[in-house]
């Protein structure tokens, strides 16, 4: 049976249940996935009649079955119905007052400008907000050359409503999807970089979740970039004493076949962090139990650091060994491979989901991932 349309609820062959819609596998039926399939057993199919039921629960609405053109099952006999449950009728005077439903959209109208600010932001805009936290860009890789511009116009548009200095505290898009062996280009490295541009607005922070995701696009791990973000806030808001900004790159310099870089907000030093034997390829159920996890392979086994990629002048990137230098005046972090005499561009955390480990020795913060040419 492909249902069209679900509803929390149970489904029953004979008095057995056979499929159970919950809260996260509803969660899980997307417009862009196949419809929700209900399939009966086979040892529970025997000769002569039989009973199919559903007991749905439906919070608004009128319950109903709307099945899927293309599986449109054959359900002969008679059908009954009854509600076990009901909210009592509204009052004269509350139906009076009742407003009535919004118009119902539909999924794509999500991406037309306005629709999710008019029926969500815009009813608050006359509440004193002490800041924003957000966490958005995954819709926006495939164009990630505008979102830089559409961010600044943004937060622009947001404090015209609730203050000119309004703190709009963001989350950097985490590490996602497979890990390739060999450098690529990268749509989500690039919108990264564009959100980080955005850090030269006043008022603003940004947490880095190069190392907190997993195989969703929706990441289960929400406690880290919770937490991130928290500390953003206690620093940036209420001017608490906290190491809240991840290290960035700040500049480098060629020294023959090397590269030396430095780095800000790298107070107390740098630390390259060991890495698990193992990444979260996919996850079967809703189970994390259920993880499929494979062997996390190098890019550069040698190195004390990972994630480099540099090239020369051919733009043919390769990975490069790194190692921390520690010195009087700060960490500075040499890159290099022996194969590319004369480097001229390089980039750290450049993929989707890249393998890394450079981190604030005192901030515990990961390095936010860049690409620099180098002078």
């Amino acid at each position: 049976l492909g249902l069209d349309e679900l509803h929390l609820g149970r489904v029953y062959w004979n008095d057995t249940l056979i499929d159970e819609v919950t809260p996260d596998s509803l969660r899980l039926a997307v417009p862009w996935e196949p419809r929700w399939t209900i399939r009966i057993p086979g040892d529970l199919i025997k000769a002569g009649s039989s009973v199919l039921s559903f007991r749905l629960y439906v919070p608004a609405g009128a319950p109903a079955l709307r099945f899927d053109a293309n599986k449109q099952p054959i359900l002969s006999g008679t059908w009954q119905a009854t509600g076990e449950y009901a909210l009592p009728a509204l009052s004269p005077a509350a139906q009076n007052s009742y407003p009535g439903l919004p118009p119902l959209k539909e999924f794509q109208d999500l991406f037309t400008p306005s629709t999710l600010f008019d029926a969500m932001i815009n009813p608050l805009r006359h509440t004193t907000l002490a800041g924003v936290a957000w966490y958005q860009g995954e819709a926006n890789a495939w164009k990630a050359s505008e979102y830089e511009s559409a961010f600044v116009r943004w937060i622009g548009d947001w404090r015209s409503h609730f203050g000119t200095n309004l703190p709009i505290l963001f989350c950097q898009l985490p590490n996602n999807g497979i890990k390739k062996t060999e450098p690529e280009e990268s749509k989500w490295a690039v919108l990264r970089e564009a959100q980080a541009h955005v850090l030269d607005l006043p008022h603003t922070g940004m947490a880095v979740l190069i190392d907190t995701a997993d195989a969703d696009l929706h990441p289960r791990n929400k406690k880290e970039p919770g937490e991130r973000l928290a500390r953003l806030a206690l620093a940036k808001v209420y001017s608490q004493e906290i190491l809240a900004i991840a290290p960035s790159f700040s500049s480098a310099e060629r020294k023959g076949q090397r590269i030396t870089l430095r780095f800000t907000n790298s107070e107390g030093g740098l630390v390259a962090k060991p890495l698990p034997e193992t990444w979260v390829r996919r996850y079967r159920t809703t189970d994390p139990a259920s993880a499929e996890r494979l062997p996390l392979a190098l890019p550069s086994p040698e190195s004390e650091i990972q994630g480099f990629a540099i090239c020369g002048a051919d733009k043919q990137w390769k990975w490069a060994q790194a190692r921390i230098e520690h010195t009087d005046h700060g960490d500075l972090v040499e890159v290099w491979r022996d194969d590319i005499p004369q480097p001229m561009s390089i980039r750290y955390a450049w993929a989707d989901n890249p393998t890394c480990n450079l981190y604030g020795s005192k901030s515990d913060l990961p390095v936010v991932p860049f690409r620099a040419d180098i002078p």
